[in-house]
């Protein structure tokens, strides 16, 4: 929120500010004032509190330098919607900023009141709203950026699976505390499902590990920071992650970008950008987890080789755990591992049903030497909606050895993805389209609208640790042999000092 919030803004206000769980953290060298419809929620708020709601904004034009509204938008009622988007513009000076659920798909988040069977959304959201919907949402502020956060939502690819799912086998969304509307019973959710419910219940879960049911995951939030269009001063947000690699278009509503991933059982255990902190749901790409609690330890080389150590690192679980993306037609991968050890070292793959299950071992016997062992994942495992969660254990505790692994890799990794990406923020009309994996990307695929050449293929190699590649789409192609010529000028910071050019399109 410091990064959002310009330097010339010294008063605020926050429409629908509920308990302050945000603006109560944001310096008091601000003027906030707060404005929700529960009185109960106002008493939390640290700041000037007004009891009212959007539709009606009790104070003057232009009263404050910067208006934001944090989850609140989803709540309004359809006749007052409008009408609260026209007060948040008319009581700001300079800067609106909007935070709430992007292309949320209602229905799939909707639970039935075990007292009165009412059907409602477990959050009391009343609409879904869309990048394109908060766009042109004021008249008299244009959006200087918006950006995508948040968890990952699953989303089934058509209405009727859902309510399939939910009349038939009783499986709605379970968000306990949730509060029906018509009666006030607080849901509870007790496990009393009758046998062919469960059985329901477990045929869905099955096929939610299915690329043919599911829609690709997609982040949850949307956030839109918004200038006066009489303000001329340049906004500079900082919004770098040395973590990502992104590309920068400037493009229009006809730009499609495409990623071809490749290798996606792969991992490389001395590159710490395939390493997380927890795991997340439907994974493209392999990763490993690094926390206090697992076992990976400190990065080493040997004979040419970088490698991650699974050694006792003193944590509370004692074990090594990698991710494997879920992919139906691949089950086999090999682990390349320095053997300088001797005690047993098992292979696992957590069950869903059965928890973690042995699919081999290392084959230490120390030979001071690398070796390559492969393992198959059995058809009778069932994996989790994280995928396959695997993990290196010993028989005590921790390992008492140090085992370098170079790499865990599949040898036919012939399966690649290729993901649609939306632009992951917008700032002076360039377009940032965020990579989430920038290790094993094939390709950039991308449709420019330009008039010589409709489609371009455009291979862009990903260079170990370089954050960024700048690719700009205004260049003019030059006509030879018949042949369109774009030439791409790499940075020097990219190449080290080497020049190089990229041909596209016959």
């Amino acid at each position: 929120m410091n990064k959002i919030i310009p330097e010339d803004v010294k008063t605020i206000l926050d429409v629908g500010c509920g308990n302050g769980a945000v603006t109560n953290l944001l310096p008091d060298t601000f003027e906030i004032t707060g404005i929700d419809f529960s009185e109960e929620a106002l008493k939390h708020f640290k700041h000037t509190k007004v009891l009212g709601d959007a539709g009606k904004l009790p104070f003057e034009d232009a009263s404050f330098d910067m208006v934001i509204t944090m989850d609140t938008l989803e709540h309004i009622k359809p006749d007052i919607y409008k009408q609260s988007l026209a007060e948040i513009e008319r009581v700001s000076k300079k800067y609106i900023l909007v935070i709430c659920p992007h292309n949320e798909k209602l229905y799939e988040r909707q639970t039935r009141c075990e007292f009165c069977e009412t059907v409602f959304h477990v959050h009391w959201h009343l609409r879904s709203i869309k990048a394109k919907d908060l766009l042109g949402a004021f008249d008299s502020f244009r959006p200087e950026m918006y950006s995508f956060f948040g968890g990952k939502w699953v989303y089934s690819k058509n209405k009727l699976f859902t309510k399939l799912r939910q009349v038939v086998g009783d499986q709605w969304t379970n968000f306990h505390g949730a509060v029906c509307p018509m009666c006030g019973t607080e849901q509870q959710y007790p496990n009393n499902k009758t046998f062919f419910e469960n059985t329901i219940n477990t045929t869905f879960k099955r096929l939610e590990n299915s690329e043919l049911t599911f829609d690709e995951p997609q982040e949850s939030e949307i956030v839109v920071f918004y200038k006066k269009e009489e303000i001329q001063d340049k906004v500079q947000i900082d919004f770098v992650d040395s973590d990502k690699l992104s590309i920068f278009i400037e493009a229009d509503e006809d730009t499609l970008v495409e990623l071809n991933v490749s290798h996606r059982f792969d991992i490389a255990l001395g590159d710490t950008a395939q390493t997380r902190a927890t795991t997340f749901i439907s994974p493209d790409q392999a990763y490993i987890i690094v926390n206090e609690n697992t076992d990976w330890g400190k990065v080493v080389e040997i004979e040419g080789k970088t490698g991650r150590c699974f050694e006792d690192q003193q944590g509370t679980d004692g074990h090594a755990i990698f991710i494997l993306p879920v992919i139906p037609e691949e089950r086999e991968f090999s682990i390349e591992y320095f053997d300088r050890g001797e005690e047993k070292v098992y292979v696992q793959v957590y069950d869903i049903h059965q928890g973690y299950q042995n699919i081999g071992q290392l084959d230490l016997t120390k030979s001071n030497t690398w070796k390559t062992s492969s393992y198959t994942i059995p058809d009778t495992i069932k994996p989790g909606d994280e995928g396959w969660i695997c993990r290196l254990v010993t028989e005590s505790h921790h390992p008492t050895e140090s085992h370098p692994i170079a790499k865990i890799y599949s040898e036919n990794s012939k399966y690649s993805k290729h993901i649609q990406l939306s632009p992951k923020r917008s700032v002076n009309k360039i377009q940032e389209y965020e990579i989430p994996h920038k290790w094993n990307i094939k390709c950039f695929m991308y449709t420019l609208s330009i008039s010589s050449l409709k489609e371009l293929l455009h291979n862009a190699y990903i260079m170990k640790d370089i954050p960024y590649l700048l690719l700009e789409n205004n260049i003019k192609p030059i006509q030879k042999d018949n042949r369109f010529v774009y030439y791409y000028n790499i940075p020097n910071w990219a190449l080290n000092d080497k020049q190089k050019f990229v041909y596209l399109g016959d």
